[in-house]
């Protein structure tokens, strides 16, 4: 189902159905809003919670009084759940919707007003679980809007990030090939090459994005530094890497 283009905003309500000749189907999307969505990917930088953090409990706060306007935020992986994959898949495919609530889109306003820390369980909430960087950004993105005068939109964050990984695992087979000397350890993907993209990024190109946050290369820090001049190592595959994504999501 492709929608024409939305004015930002709103509450809705989707129904989509499907008249068979011999039946009706039908699935409803609930508390739909437009706005824009940033992806948020990368290594272990990426995926440190916000519980960590020295502001957790003022954002927090904000985050309840909705002084960042309509955030919500949708976690794909952790370091205990990471989807492999060496074809595309659909987010359905990889379970991510689960009875674990932080694998499901959450309101900040709303997932804020859990305790950061469960005494009774040992966990952090799905507010305190997701990635400090991503969080973070969406409110400073809501505060730049508003200083520039603009009229903030609802902001979606999605956390796909795996703790250790390297590069390789997030980009396709096809596009490592345009490059030479790539680190082979690894990381925390005993299958390197190209299993978080097909897994954890892929899912998402038919997401309209407005655009990507990166933070990674710890793990290719021990490989060959390369250059994008001689298509050697990580300065070949960071540019590679930024042009596949934009073709992807450019399809």
């Amino acid at each position: 189902v492709r929608l024409n283009p939305q004015r930002a905003g709103g509450d809705y309500n989707i129904t989509v159905s499907d008249h068979g000749p011999k039946f009706l189907s039908s699935s409803r999307l609930y508390h739909v809003t437009f706005g824009d969505v940033w992806f948020c990917s990368g290594q272990s930088n990426m995926a440190l919670e916000t519980f960590y953090t020295f502001s957790a409990e003022t954002l927090q706060k904000q985050m309840q009084d909705s002084e960042f306007g309509d955030v919500r935020h949708f976690m794909m992986g952790s370091m205990d759940d990471h989807y492999e994959a060496t074809t595309p898949q659909w987010v359905s495919t990889q379970n991510s919707i689960r009875a674990n609530p932080t694998f499901t889109w959450h309101r900040a306003s709303i997932s804020s007003v859990e305790a950061l820390f469960d005494n009774m369980t040992g966990k952090h909430s799905a507010f305190a679980h997701f990635g400090a960087t991503c969080m973070y950004f969406g409110a400073e993105i809501n505060s730049a809007m508003k200083k520039a005068g603009l009229d903030p939109v609802p902001i979606g964050l999605i956390q796909s990030a795996i703790g250790g990984s390297q590069i390789e695992s997030w980009m396709s087979n096809e596009t490592l090939k345009s490059c030479t000397n790539e680190s082979l350890s690894g990381g925390s993907i005993p299958n390197n090459s190209g299993a978080l993209f097909y897994g954890m990024v892929a899912p998402f190109a038919n997401y309209s994005v407005r655009g990507w946050l990166w933070y990674q290369g710890e793990n290719n820090a021990y490989g060959d530094p390369g250059t994008s001049l001689t298509n050697e190592g990580y300065g070949c595959e960071l540019p590679a890497m930024v042009k596949l994504w934009r073709e992807v999501w450019d399809a």
